[in-house]
């Protein structure tokens, strides 16, 4: 299993455009991506720009 994490800059978390720009980015792979949020502790389906808004 690979693991990259990364900083969101955004102060308010991910919001429609740039969750939209990552789920479209992660729709081009074959394998399971999952989005976790640390702050909230919340994770979610990268391919999934609602389930990315929701986690916070």
């Amino acid at each position: 299993m690979l693991t990259i994490q990364f900083l969101c800059p955004l102060p308010n978390g991910l919001h429609a455009r740039p969750a939209w720009e990552l789920k479209e980015q992660c729709s081009q792979w074959q394998s399971e991506i999952t989005f976790f949020n640390h702050r909230q502790n919340a994770k979610a389906d990268a391919k999934s720009s609602l389930a990315l808004i929701g986690t916070g």
